[in-house]
């Protein structure tokens, strides 16, 4: 069971990457089958018990009623199977997941994420080395290609956070080949998240770092650890500087940075948002309580949303929008108080919201990676009431 569930991770991550690709196997309908999957845990089990957050629960249950009644009022079947689909995505990463896997959720995401995404990433460079910029591989286009690439930062970057810190604050022996991999997995992220030009992306990869070093640095104030800090950083900061060096010379990072990313903002300098602020405000003007259905975007405004808010708020309107934020901004206070624990894995869940929130502000996330992934998460963090069923009667500890 436990091999079964893991391979079903791995394709729910795969297809919902490959979704945006134009060779690779895969749709939102497969993102939807693997999702279906373990829910087949609570057919064969006739005794089950779940960990789940009570107030998460509420609101993605408010949610899927106010979607469904958003569906009632625009006649619109999409969004009725939507809303079901968002219960069920809400279920299985953010209860059944973390429930089974416990402590141990964390690093199977980690795995499950790398062994499915680092293909999709990998073979079209082996095959077709690198061959545009920006640089899109077997996406659709480059910022599908970008919002992947940060996901796989994210995993690398949270996992060298963890290590630094045990390396700078405890007397545990942290290997500094351990260290030299992940710093070098994160800069080649990084580089590719350069060369495929994407503006949200690059922004995303720049929050990310500077929340992790302040949450770093935090830790020392919190447990009295600033003189350790000091002295460990006289060590570590020649050094860190030394190897960033060497990778800027091996990695033309300086170049493409310039040539891709600071001159697409030299660009559209007069227009930052490249049209997105006409879509929003639309948006903000029309979607009223229940939205205008699933066809809002691609019939009445011509143009996609770009962002992963507007496109609820166009969808399925202010009411369900709202609850949606609310839910975000509970699970990143959650994600804040992990943080500063001395859990294992303790900086992905808060990095990686980070990041969903992020991307979502300049692209749409819906059933995309970042999010999948964030919603396990959640449950990693937030889950503290336990439910069990014996023989389809539940008990609530």
């Amino acid at each position: 069971m436990k091999y079964i569930f893991t391979l079903t991770i791995i394709l729910l991550f795969f297809t919902s990457s490959t979704s945006l690709t134009k060779e690779w196997i895969g749709s939102n309908t497969a993102v939807y089958i693997f999702l279906l999957l373990p829910l087949i845990y609570l057919v064969f089990f006739k005794k089950i018990k779940f960990e789940y957050n009570s107030k998460l629960t509420l609101l993605i249950i408010l949610f899927t009623f106010v979607s469904m009644f958003s569906a009632l009022i625009n006649s619109d079947l999409n969004i009725f199977f939507s809303s079901i689909g968002y219960s069920v995505l809400f279920l299985v990463a953010t209860v059944i997941i973390p429930t089974y896997y416990k402590n141990k959720t964390g690093k199977i995401v980690v795995f499950t994420i790398l062994i499915s995404q680092i293909p999709i990433i990998l073979f079209p460079i082996l095959a077709n080395g690198i061959d545009a910029i920006p640089y899109k591989g077997a996406f659709f286009n480059s910022n599908s290609f970008g919002g992947v690439v940060t996901v796989l930062f994210v995993v690398t970057f949270a996992m060298l956070l963890q290590k630094l810190e045990s390396f700078i604050y405890s007397k545990k022996k942290v290997s500094k080949l351990i260290l030299l991999f992940l710093f070098i997995a994160s800069s080649l992220s990084f580089f590719l998240v350069i060369i495929s030009g994407s503006r949200t992306s690059f922004l995303t990869i720049i929050i990310v770092v500077s929340i992790g070093i302040l949450f770093l640095l935090l830790y020392a104030v919190k447990y009295k650890l600033v003189g350790t800090l000091l002295v460990r950083s006289l060590f570590i900061l020649p050094i860190g500087g030394f190897i960033l060096w060497v990778t800027i010379k091996i990695l033309p990072i300086n170049m493409y940075l310039e040539e891709v990313i600071f001159s697409k903002f030299s660009r559209k300098s007069n227009n930052i948002l490249d049209g997105r602020d006409l879509v929003w405000g639309k948006a903000f003007n029309e979607s009223g309580l229940f939205g205008n259905g699933s066809k809002y975007f691609s019939g009445e405004v011509g143009l996609g949303a770009h962002n992963t808010f507007i496109s609820i708020l166009g969808q399925y309107g202010w009411i369900a929008v709202i609850i949606f934020v609310v839910l975000i901004l509970l699970s990143l206070y959650y994600c804040l108080k992990y943080t500063l624990s001395n859990n294992n894995y303790k900086y992905l869940p808060l990095l990686m919201i980070v990041a969903f929130i992020s991307l979502s502000m300049g692209e749409v996330m819906l059933y995309k990676l970042s999010m999948i992934a964030t919603f396990i998460l959640i449950g990693v963090v937030a889950n503290n009431k336990k439910i069990k069923i014996i023989n389809n009667k539940s008990i609530i500890s």
